[in-house]
């Protein structure tokens, strides 16, 4: 008899079989085959456990398994191995009915792990379980409740999600501050001066004698700065040079792989996380959902060999990184399996994103590069109104570049670090008089904050506690996907009117709005992954709670249209398969399926019926 392996994934289930050998029959559940039902609530009110169904398609997929796993002498349940996989673990081990399941985990699809993991088999860790059960019943509440009363009180169809909602709130109040920004026009000035390597620069430096003055953040007098501009003659009061060394930066993790990928690669988090699943799955790079930046031993010392072999600078002990403060995963950063594979995937999204995951790897365990920053001070030989007029300048070369023979992170974003690396500052003497080519004045306007694109609301979600890396896609993609949010051809993320409506609907009345509490609920599910807390109880006071929230819960209705067949309010549902339409808001509560075309932004006649 065979010993059945169940993973998620076809492709990973070939690759699992190939290395495992005959005596095991690999087959796959293709995802999740549970979930709460799709047109009701699904919680018991009084018990607080979920009622699960089989989700379409799945009871083929669930009857192959069950007769696989009833000619197999053992069953071995090797889903993922976040909490998502230990929940799929368990609702395959219910739906089959198995009484004596065996979990085995592994963070890659290689010989040697599967063999390690074959070994240490395990029972389904039922506090990650409940940790995912939780969730999920909490975006449900969330999902059903909030969405369901917002919807019939505003007269048009919302939704509400307990993350989701929260980015939106983000994405709407950093577009407001950028709508509301007033520019504030001020001046500077700026020096040229001849020299070995080239045309050099020094900027005025007038916060001395704003200081001095009390006169705010900005030079307003155009008039002065102009004669700064002007200024013939000067003489050096330093030159100062230093060498700074420069750390690379840690190896992916999920946040940071889909935000590199998303402003190296210009990927979609959604088209970064899909590549990564089949890279994975085929065993080219460790498992891509984890919250650490740090790398095994093994993997250093692979590292180590490939560098050593190819003249990379890496470094004699292994360096590591503090973990994000509510990193939830043990396994290792993501990394290719085999280091000698320079490149891989089966098509260009997957050999791009494979070729960042091997050079952040590899880059993270080389030597620092090493930075000859040059600052020079310079004064003005003529005092202008009594005031000495000083400028600097600031130049910089690369002198050994490290970890950046592979990566050039940090370097293309920064403004102020291009002008330095293009600024060749000579070596200067104190007292050495010069003389500059020309000045400029500066006309110089504050700018407004930047968009979100999608790597940096990633970054903000990451460093604020919002959800899960893992979860990032999905939110970024449903809020799209309702017209909540559009991104524009430069990939800045704009909230529509709708998405407005949203926020406006539940930013002052609901508790799970504020960034704090979605923080502090991320804590109480790890706490439950842990066996410090029940999940019930954790649902239970979540659900009260929203009960009361709602019960006070005033939105000013949008302009209302009754329903011809039960008079309660219809509202426009702005992405229909046809374009907008208008269905009824007593769908839910009454069954009532009323659907009118939309004819400029109002309900229309029903179309007739084609026979």
């Amino acid at each position: 008899m065979t010993v059945l392996v169940i993973v998620e994934s076809p492709i990973k289930a070939k690759t699992i079989q190939k290395y495992l050998g005959s005596g095991y029959d690999v087959r796959a559940s293709v995802g999740h085959i549970r979930d709460l039902p799709e047109k009701e609530f699904g919680i018991d009110l009084e018990t607080f456990q979920a009622r699960y169904v089989t989700l379409p398609g799945k009871k083929k997929v669930i009857d192959g398994l069950k007769q696989r796993a009833a000619a197999a002498s053992d069953v071995i349940i090797a889903t993922d191995l976040d909490r998502e996989g230990e929940a799929i673990a368990w609702h395959l081990a219910t739906a089959l009915k198995l009484k004596n399941p065996q979990r085995m985990v592994y963070s890659e699809v290689t010989p040697d792990a599967l063999r390690a993991a074959v070994k240490d088999v395990r029972q389904i860790d039922m506090a990650r379980v409940n940790a995912q059960q939780a969730r999920r019943l909490i975006d449900r509440i969330v999902g059903w409740l909030v969405s369901q009363r917002i919807s019939q009180l505003r007269g048009q169809k919302l939704s509400a999600g307990r993350v989701q909602s929260v980015t939106l709130r983000l994405i709407a109040e950093l577009c407001d501050r950028v709508r509301r920004f007033q520019p504030i026009s001020h001046f500077g000035a700026e020096v040229e001066f001849a020299g070995p390597g080239g045309v050099w620069k020094a900027k005025w430096q007038s916060k001395p004698i704003l200081q001095q003055r009390n006169l705010g953040d900005y030079w307003f007098d155009q008039d002065f700065a102009h004669r700064v501009a002007a200024l013939s003659q000067f003489k050096v009061l330093t030159c100062d040079d230093r060498n700074r060394n420069e750390n690379p930066p840690a190896a992916l993790t999920t946040a940071t792989m889909m935000q590199r990928a998303s402003s190296e690669l210009k990927l979609k988090s959604s088209a970064t996380m899909a590549a990564a699943q089949k890279l994975f799955d085929a065993g080219l790079i460790t498992y891509h959902r984890t919250d650490s930046p740090n790398l095994s031993g093994t993997a250093f010392a692979a590292i180590t060999d490939y560098c050593r072999a190819h003249n990379l600078p890496v470094v004699d002990q292994q360096r590591l990184w503090n973990a994000k403060e509510m990193a939830q995963e043990a396994h290792e950063a993501i990394r290719p399996t085999d280091f000698q594979l320079l490149e891989a995937g089966a098509d260009s999204a997957q050999q791009a994103l494979y070729h960042l995951i091997w050079r952040h790897a590899v880059g993270s365990q080389l030597e620092s590069a090493v930075w000859n920053v040059r600052t020079a001070s310079l004064q003005a030989l003529d005092a202008l109104d009594g005031e000495m007029i000083q400028f600097s300048a600031t130049g910089k070369v690369l002198t050994r570049p490290g970890w950046r023979r592979l990566l050039q992170v940090g370097v293309e974003d920064d403004g102020q670090e291009q002008e330095e690396m293009k600024n060749p500052v000579p070596e200067l003497d104190a007292g050495q008089r010069l003389q500059p080519l020309s000045g400029h004045l500066l006309e110089l306007e504050t700018s407004p904050p930047k968009l979100f694109t999608e790597a940096s609301l990633i970054k903000a979600l990451e460093n604020l506690g919002i959800g899960r890396p893992s979860t990032y896609s999905a939110i970024i993609t449903n809020i799209q996907k309702r017209d909540y949010v559009q991104v524009d051809k430069k990939g800045y993320f704009h909230v529509t009117e709708l998405g407005l409506v949203v926020v406006a609907s539940l930013v002052k009345q609901f508790s799970f709005m504020q960034v704090d509490f979605t923080k502090k609920m991320e804590e109480l599910l790890d706490a439950i992954s842990t066996t410090k807390m029940e999940y019930i109880p954790v649902v239970r006071s979540f659900y009260n709670r929203i009960v009361r929230e709602l019960d006070g819960v005033q939105i000013a209705a949008a302009k209302s249209f009754p329903c011809p067949e039960c008079g309660r309010p219809m509202y426009l549902n702005p992405k229909g398969k046809f374009g907008p339409f208008w269905s009824c808001s007593g769908f839910k509560e009454a069954g009532c399926k009323a659907s009118l075309p939309d004819v400029e932004g109002k309900p229309g006649q029903k179309r007739p019926t084609r026979v």
